[in-house]
């Protein structure tokens, strides 16, 4: 009897173990083929969508979008935009996601797109577009904001708290969001107000260069005390603004005001707080309403007007000379610092 037993415990030991042999055999099985997918979809990425080998294409210019045909074009440009797009899998519900995935994938394919189309689906996603009309002439900033604020809105940018870390998952977020904090000092009224804010672009009046009126933007500034509790005596408070995180991407904008100013230096590097940055795309602003981009891809410098593409006779941004309104601005991130 304690014989059969002894057997018969051995034998649910053995079924046990086998088992649990398959269960793991199972999981490590899915996890190869969830890597090789991955690596596979990698692959294919490097294959296509690699900035070396992208097709360069013109857009047409239906119903005044000449603004939206600037910013793709300079979307296009970003390899690590496009590579985060393209392998990033959106669900149905990320309907601006697919759509420009589905813009791309016609451009890669070398086919002259009517973006019009797409960014009418785009406006279509939201009810509340009152502000911004389709057929007419727009600002790219405005188009921009919409673009990437739905983006963020499809992927639940509200559950990240901390920016630093964020995975590639997220590529939206990883690239170019960017936290700004804001420090309001007065020593003659012992105030102090730190303010803490969330952006994808730096907001600047440009003028002279790049780099000029980004360090103009974050020097400490000097302004009229709002407390002001020596009411006898104008005294002035301080501020100082600085990056918290900084982005893989920068994107900047241009306030245009006080003035538009055509002459302004493109930098081909910036540097912010220390940090390295590449001159990658500009989106040009013609005073008799119209958009055009400047990008750089290798070594060549190319001019995206609507269908017309044309190759620059230049080795540098900077010998580009002055022109029109240098309005938005993408810098990529370098490994060096200073």
């Amino acid at each position: 009897m304690k014989v059969r037993r002894a057997y018969f415990t051995l034998f649910i030991i053995f079924l046990i173990s086998e088992l649990f042999q398959k269960i793991l055999l199972f999981y490590s099985q899915k996890n190869v083929i969830t890597e090789c997918t991955e690596t596979k979809n990698y692959i294919l990425y490097e294959k296509r969508y690699e900035s070396a080998k992208r097709s360069i294409v013109g857009l047409k210019n239906d119903n005044f979008v000449c603004y939206f045909n600037s910013l793709i074009q300079a979307l296009y440009f970003q390899n690590d935009f496009m590579k985060g797009l393209f392998l990033y899998e959106h669900t149905k519900e990320q309907k601006c996601i697919f759509i420009l995935k589905e813009l791309f994938e016609q451009m890669l394919n070398d086919r002259i797109v009517n973006t019009s189309v797409y960014l009418k689906e785009i406006l279509e996603l939201d009810s509340n577009m009152e502000y911004f009309k389709f057929g007419c002439f727009e600002d790219a900033g405005t188009c921009l904001d919409i673009i990437f604020l739905r983006i963020l809105k499809e992927i639940d940018v509200k559950k990240f708290s901390d920016l630093n870390n964020v995975t590639n998952k997220y590529f939206p977020i990883n690239l170019y969001l960017f936290q700004m904090k804001t420090t309001y000092l007065c020593v003659e009224c012992l105030e102090k107000n730190i303010i803490y804010g969330d952006n994808y672009n730096l907001v600047l009046y440009l003028e002279n260069s790049i780099q000029e009126s980004i360090n103009k933007s974050l020097n400490v500034e000097s302004i009229q005390c709002y407390k002001n509790k020596f009411k006898d005596e104008i005294h002035y408070a301080k501020i100082l603004r600085e990056f918290v995180n900084l982005p893989s991407s920068i994107i900047i904008k241009n306030t245009h005001d006080p003035s538009s100013n055509g002459n302004v230096l493109i930098d081909e590097e910036i540097i912010v707080q220390n940090q390295k940055y590449s001159f990658k795309v500009c989106v040009f602003y013609v005073k008799d309403l119209h958009y055009y981009t400047v990008a750089v891809l290798g070594n060549n410098y190319y001019e995206l007007n609507d269908n017309s593409v044309k190759k620059l006779n230049i080795e540098s941004i900077e010998n580009l000379g002055f022109s029109d309104i240098p309005d938005i601005l993408f810098y990529e991130k370098l490994n060096s610092k200073i």
